[in-house]
């Protein structure tokens, strides 16, 4: 059934990294060699049906694959579970069909991609926060699924997606428009959703995940969490050895620091000194170090780092899609490095932790409803801390659109001022809208694809608030996901438990006007973490940020920055005036709202580029740049 390379000798390819974890998944069908050998070119696994055909091909370490089987039921977990292969194998005797596999999919603590073969039929599903995701296409005459776009997207020889560079320049796509995969022909799968395969050829997908009520008291949530996020940590340290994380003396690493400390592991602590003097990461990192006795801390100054945009004509990391800090890759490696040189087996990070502790204001859409004194005494405040205007905040709140009426209508004010912090953010999302060096071309075909989208949108939830919590969540952790992909070229696995579907269960699981509260700081953070991490360290209310950094990086290498512009691919598609946008470049300004849309065009840039070279075939075989 099983069979695998003793000892992985191979070099690092164009697609993966070394410490990165990928496969391909086939149906049992005549044409399944054929398309192993298009997908499985580079894998050191191979897990096989009864009839010899591939069923799984590709790179990972024995520990995160769990193999099990009982009668016609085949179940693999790939990432994160503590389940046994003996617990599977009972799981599986009571399956008798794919929808069986629901309830063992919502109760499996961890992170991980489910891989079942029942009766024939093939399902596959990644995680419901979208850290793991699923894609597939057709190769070789079936339909192969896969836990990598450009897996599938170099199997066919794919070229770039024309509905998805209509949308790309958009400033945070709406749902559905963020689910549209970069690669013609290559399908994703939702992530609240699975693929069904059956007859080796037909495929759909099937919902299998819906967000909680949030019904909890803080009380009730934070126990909730506190047990769903030690357990996250507890299934990553579980096999010792050397462990290292992140340790910003924030709300999101640091309780992922202290729940690691807890288990039979060497632990190593990196801290990340910021350029900028009004950051306290520093002082409240040693603070929490010192509560530490035994884990090794690690302060990464700033002038022995490489600024961002350092390198950045020299990118040639091949992403899954665009990537918002593309532009400080070598910044990226240089810590990856930094990790690996402490023969770390897994490196743990708070990151989707604002998003799981947090959530949308959205929810005051439906809290002035049902509580309307409650939801004035909260207006009052984040109107005078965000300094929101009136007439904006009344209109959204008395807005009752549906998702599809205000995703249609939102694509009529694309090229109005980019949203900025006085912005209500109480719609269903942010409206979305194109840079100011967008060209007409780019507006009518954003324009286009949004209002096809809303013909048949949904929303992720069923309120405002829990939408705009499951969206910004799944943006983050696609965010995250592209990252652990670079960092993984250092050899270093990446992770972050707050991703892990119990967690993000739990989280969504509290009152909204609870866990957002415009007086406290992460208050469900404080409730869960107390008697985990010391007191003082729980009274935290700020956080640093790397914009001082970005600055001085575009201002020293703003040369590099300008001359991306001076052969675009994005220009050559028509979707950027090269000269506006040479403009938007020319003076960096830290507080600017054009800028974070200057990095996501940067980003974009960099990946037409990326992919150019792997669809003319410059790069196919060549090692990457993790230098």
């Amino acid at each position: 059934m099983y069979e695998a390379d003793s000892r992985d000798t191979r070099p690092e390819n164009a697609l993966h990294g070394r410490g990165e974890t990928w496969f391909a998944v086939l149906p049992d069908h005549p044409a399944a060699h054929a398309a192993a050998g298009l997908t499985g070119a580079h894998a050191n696994r191979t897990v096989s049906y009864p009839s010899t055909r591939p069923w799984l091909v590709g790179q990972w370490p024995d520990e995160e694959v769990v193999l099990a089987e009982a009668g016609d039921t085949r179940l693999a977990i790939v990432g994160h579970c503590p389940i046994t292969a003996a617990e599977l194998a009972k799981a599986a005797a009571r399956v008798r069909t794919p929808a069986d596999l629901d309830r063992l999919a919502l109760t499996l603590p961890g992170s991980f991609h489910l891989i079942a073969v029942v009766a024939g039929r093939l399902r596959v599903q990644g995680s419901a926060s979208g850290l793991r995701k699923v894609f597939h296409t057709r190769v070789s005459g079936v339909t192969v699924a896969a836990d990598h776009a450009r897996l599938l997207a170099t199997a066919t020889g794919a070229g770039i997606s024309q509905r998805w560079l209509d949308t790309c320049l958009l400033t945070l796509p709406p749902h559905p428009l963020d689910e549209v995969c970069p690669w013609h022909g290559v399908e994703t799968v939702p992530a609240d959703s699975y693929l069904l395969v059956e007859n080796g050829t037909a495929s759909r997908t099937v919902r299998w995940w819906h967000p909680p009520e949030p019904e909890l008291s803080l009380a009730e949530g934070a126990a909730k969490l506190r047990d769903a996020l030690s357990t996250a940590v507890a299934v990553r340290t579980r096999a010792g050895g050397l462990v290292s994380c992140d340790l910003s003396g924030g709300l999101d690493s640091t309780p992922i620091c202290f729940l690691a400390a807890r288990a039979d592991v060497e632990l190593t602590a990196f801290t990340r000194v910021f350029r900028d003097e009004s950051s306290d990461d520093t002082v409240w990192a040693e603070r929490a170090a010192a509560e530490l006795p035994g884990v090794r801390h690690e302060v990464m100054a700033s002038d022995g780092l490489p600024l961002p945009v350092a390198g950045l004509l020299d990118v040639r990391v091949p992403l899954e899609q665009p990537f918002p800090n593309a532009f400080q890759i070598e910044l990226i490696l240089e810590l990856g490095r930094r990790m690996a040189a402490t023969a770390s087996r897994i490196h743990l990070t708070g990151s989707g932790g604002d998003e799981v502790v947090q959530g949308w204001p959205g929810f005051m859409h439906t809290l002035v409803r049902k509580r309307p004194l409650l939801a004035a005494h909260y207006l009052r405040a984040y109107r005078s801390l965000f300094r929101w205007p009136l007439l904006p905040t009344v209109r959204a709140l008395a807005d009752r659109r549906p998702y599809g009426a205000w995703l249609a209508d939102s694509a009529r004010d694309l090229t109005g001022p980019l949203i900025s912090e006085t912005y209500p953010p109480l719609e269903w999302d942010l409206p979305p809208r194109l840079p100011p060096y967008a060209t007409a071309h780019a507006e009518h075909a954003a324009r286009t694809r949004i209002v096809e989208a809303a013909a048949g949108a949904r929303p992720l939830a069923g309120s405002r608030g829990q939408h705009g919590s499951v969206h910004g969540l799944r943006r983050t952790s696609g965010m995250h996901r592209v990252l652990a992909s670079v960092i993984a070229r250092t050899g270093v696995r990446y992770d972050a438990p707050f991703f892990d579907d119990r967690v993000v269960e739990a989280g969504l699981a509290v009152r909204e006007h609870e866990r957002i509260t415009p007086w406290r700081f992460k208050p469900l953070t404080l409730a869960a973490m107390r008697g985990v991490m010391p007191d003082h360290l729980l009274r935290r209310n700020t956080k640093g940020t790397p914009t001082i950094d970005e600055y001085q990086g575009f201002r020293r290498y703003r040369a590099d920055v300008l001359a991306l512009w001076e052969d675009s691919r994005l220009a050559k598609h028509g979707l950027v005036d090269a000269d506006r946008l040479r403009a938007a470049c020319t003076q960096p300004d830290p507080h600017d709202v054009n800028q974070p849309a200057v990095l996501d065009t940067v980003a974009v840039e960099l990946w037409l580029r990326a992919a150019e070279r792997a669809t003319t075939g410059k790069e196919r075989g060549n090692a990457a740049t993790a230098r």
